[in-house]
């Protein structure tokens, strides 16, 4: 029972990650909590079953009221010798307890590497999916899914032995009331027939009331996932593997266009009758205040945003879908994951280690390879690299999956002057298409462009 649960938890969160991957990129931060608590709570809650805990809750109840009023019935003495020696099973897991405190251990540490590791690849999954790597991080998932599952089941399987073992110890104990309910009988204070009955009805007091415990506090937790169930339902998938839709092929990107572009949202316009081309190897800086619009701009240049009047042009061409696969994002807080800095490069991909280090050196980041090692773990966030060496990392992502288009959404934002300075002069070495948007650079980096905009009061303005 315990392997096919562990097999249905692994498929079943391995179907909502796919299911998340797959929705538009524009709600995948806006539901990435809910995801996460469904994932690695709800499901192991539903796992439990509110019919069966509701069920077996009212049978303990009815067996204990039932048991405990008949033994005290036949004899109120006999009743609490049987009752008393009951409970002595009870201190049987603590012979245990050093064994089952591993086993506990040993999950919970998989369990909490699993819920971080889960909990990235949401926050990242528009990385991820940009990327195109879903079936390369699905199988790492499975993998640590899979084994938390295990470790469970170990668990789970020693919990049982304990019980076991606490039954057989239950037999013996109740060898001392047996035996001193004989001397009754031999003395004539009790009857053989209410000697038997008291020793068959006394398992059904204690046990019964603490399963009753367990049952009421699981009933309390699922009634809460109800929704959930009907969620769930919706979205899992009955294959044995979760697998991707593949991707249609599009035409290669030499130039992205904005024809005549109004953007409205919540009646406002954010901008209106805006003119942009980027062609192919340019680079170009946007610059504006907060709130002009700049991200806006960005995400539908990219096709994010469907326009409210005017159209994006592929290459000059009307109708044609933007291939979002040719663009790699860097944004001010940068989407890496707490594994090594081979796996964040990859992303579980295959590359070899003279394709990493080619984009690694090319990033920049040639000390951190030296010092540290491909190998090197760089924390949740990548919080044991500084601004710069996280933004360079997310750069040497796009050289090694030969991103050709670059958009910078504040990347040097935050960032000291030093390190702002060495950031923007390794992006200017990078062989693709940049498209970088700050709030505002020195003017003299303004050379360095191929094209100086600004986004103000909803128009485009020319800088350089």
């Amino acid at each position: 029972m315990y392997r096919t649960i562990w097999q249905t938890n692994t498929k079943t969160k391995l179907a909502l990650l796919t299911h998340f991957y797959q929705s538009p990129v524009g709600q995948m931060k806006e539901s990435a909590a809910s995801e996460i608590s469904f994932l690695l709570n709800d499901v192991k809650q539903i796992e439990n079953g509110a019919v069966s805990a509701s069920i077996n809750l009212v049978n303990c109840i009815f067996l204990f009221l039932a048991a405990s009023s008949y033994v005290f019935y036949l004899n109120w003495q006999v009743g609490a010798v049987f009752v008393l020696t009951s409970l002595l099973p009870l201190f049987v897991p603590k012979l245990f307890a050093k064994k089952l405190q591993s086993n506990t251990k040993r999950w919970s540490q998989s369990n909490q590497q699993t819920t971080e590791q889960v909990t990235d690849a949401v926050h990242g999954a528009e990385t991820i999916v940009s990327y195109q790597a879903e079936k390369a991080f699905l199988r790492f998932i499975k993998t640590l899914v899979d084994r938390t599952e295990k470790y469970y089941y170990h668990y789970n399987f020693d919990r049982v032995s304990v019980n076991i073992c606490a039954d057989l110890f239950m037999i013996f104990a109740n060898l001392l009331p047996v035996f001193l309910g004989g001397l009754l009988v031999l003395n004539g204070q009790l009857s053989v027939g209410s000697l038997l009955a008291a020793f068959m009805a006394a398992g059904s007091i204690t046990s019964p009331l603490m399963n009753a415990i367990s049952y009421f506090s699981y009933y309390n937790q699922i009634k809460s996932t109800e929704p959930i169930i009907e969620h769930l339902i919706q979205q899992t998938t009955n294959e044995s593997d979760p697998t991707l839709s593949a991707q249609p092929s599009l035409p290669q990107m030499t130039k992205l266009s904005l024809q005549d572009v109004t953007i409205k949202q919540n009646q406002r316009s954010i901008f209106a009758h805006l003119n942009l081309a980027v062609t192919a190897g340019q680079k170009i800086l946007l610059i504006g205040e907060s709130g002009a619009g700049k991200t806006t701009l960005l995400k539908t240049l990219m096709g994010e945003l469907t326009p409210s009047q005017g159209q994006v042009l592929v290459n000059d061409q009307a109708g044609l879908t933007v291939d979002t696969s040719q663009f790699a994002y860097v944004q001010q807080d940068a989407n890496l994951f707490d594994l090594s800095l081979r796996d964040n490069l990859t992303l579980f991909q295959d590359f070899t280690d003279a394709e990493i280090e080619k984009s690694l050196l090319e990033s920049q980041l040639a000390s951190i390879l030296e010092q540290r090692g491909l190998d090197f773990v760089i924390g949740p966030k990548g919080d044991k690299l500084s601004g710069g060496q996280r933004r360079r990392v997310e750069m040497a992502r796009a050289l090694l999956h030969k991103r050709n288009w670059l958009i910078v959404d504040e990347g040097l934002g935050s960032l000291d002057a030093a390190t702002a300075k060495l950031l923007h002069e390794s992006m200017m070495q990078l062989p693709m298409t940049l498209i970088d948007v700050e709030h505002q650079v020195p003017q003299a980096w303004y050379e360095d462009y191929d094209q100086v905009l600004e986004l103000a009061n909803g128009q485009l303005q020319i800088r350089n």
